[in-house]
């Protein structure tokens, strides 16, 4: 980690060590599950081996149907009879719900949610997926390529209706890459993903692609997850105002798994995960035994992508115990404002976006031991 800064004080020298710092691009470190008979349903995707997954026929196995904590599984997604789909509702944001699991009438295969999304606001529906043996849940890690057709709006110029409604499609930040065609009707995190492990792909219009077309290249998205046994996603829509004609019904999205043809991809853009640590004590000459030296750490974003989990071990020099930099809170909150976050003050920071600033404090009592070592 770049940019960590150490202050030298005429008591103790001491280091910051991170850990726990987690940002987009964070590859998972499990060893892949994969036979021979997956091997005959791997293609290459953009460089990367993929496993071609269908995913029909929906069995509803826990829970109530279209509600949180349902989960359906669908079977032999590899089509060699080993593996399993397990896909859970986990969560309605902002009004949205749910009108089909998996609306299939055509691109069967693909995974259909049917979205009903909420007026005036951005609403959207969490979705876990797992790779599991077969009629088992047990995990079974996978190489896989995921593209979502169709991210669009309910706009139709030609018969009147400018439209005033944008589909995004949100991925969990484990993905190896991600891929846009050149062009693209797809902006990248334009209005914020809704949580720091999320990367967003929004329509930036409201115009829409006629049907769940594959070849409107424009309004799809591939993402590629290596050596996974599942990942979290959203699909949701930004409406702003009434629905017109009501378009913000139904709103199906498709997760194709196999490899989308773009004649010409557009360059990734880069992540660059990066912060630095000021560390200041309160009082740092003439201490005496007993005395206590309080210490504040200022960690401020200066990556371009937000970090999650972020918490202090300071290896201190001293003889006593040694300080744990904790009580951590918000300093600087650059805009977009709100977008760091913290859901309790337990010496972990849950998200710092680009620019923002977290204060963590700690405290060390003088020994007599620190005073002789100085003599």
């Amino acid at each position: 980690m770049q940019g960590v800064k150490k202050n030298k004080f005429s008591l103790f020298k001491s280091a910051l060590v991170f850990s726990s710092i987690i940002a987009v691009f964070n590859n998972s470190s499990h060893m892949s599950f994969l036979n021979s008979a997956h091997a005959q349903n791997t293609s290459a995707c953009f460089g990367q081996q993929t496993t071609q997954l269908n995913f029909v026929n929906p069995i509803l196995i826990a829970g109530i149907n279209l509600q949180v904590g349902a989960r359906y599984r669908f079977s032999d997604i590899v089509g060699d009879g080993t593996t399993d789909g397990i896909i859970e509702i986990i969560n309605f944001a902002n009004g949205a719900s749910l009108d089909a699991i998996d609306n299939n009438i055509i691109n069967p295969g693909n995974f259909q949610p049917d979205l009903n999304a909420a007026v005036n606001v951005d609403s959207g529906i969490d979705f876990r997926i797992e790779f599991v043996q077969a009629a088992t849940t047990t995990p079974i890690f996978l190489d896989v390529a995921v593209n979502s057709i169709d991210v669009d709006g309910n706009g139709d110029p030609a018969n009147g209706n400018t439209g005033n409604l944008r589909e995004y499609i949100e991925y969990e930040t484990t993905l190896n890459t991600f891929v846009l065609n050149n062009p693209t009707e797809l902006d990248v995190n334009a209005s914020g993903p809704s949580a720091g492990d999320r990367i967003r792909f929004e329509s930036r219009t409201t115009q829409f692609a006629p049907s769940i077309d594959p070849t409107a290249l424009e309004n799809i998205v591939a993402v590629l997850y290596n050596n996974v046994s599942g990942f979290e996603f959203r699909i949701g829509a930004l409406q702003a105002g009434a629905p017109t004609g009501g378009e913000a019904n139904g709103r199906l999205t498709s997760l194709g798994f196999t490899c989308p043809n773009f004649p010409s991809p557009a360059p990734v853009p880069t992540a660059n995960p990066d912060l630095i640590v000021t560390k200041v004590a309160d009082v740092d000459s003439n201490l005496t035994v007993g005395q206590t030296v309080t210490y504040t750490y200022d960690v401020t974003n200066i990556g371009d992508v937000t970090l999650s989990n972020i918490n202090l071990n300071d290896s201190h020099n001293g003889n006593g115990p040694a300080p744990v930099p904790s009580s951590e809170a918000l300093q600087t909150d650059v805009a977009p404002i709100t977008d760091s976050v913290d859901a309790a003050v337990d010496g972990v920071w849950d998200m710092l976006a680009p620019g923002d600033t977290v204060r963590f404090i700690s405290s060390y009592v003088v020994t007599q031991e620190d005073i002789d070592s100085l003599q």
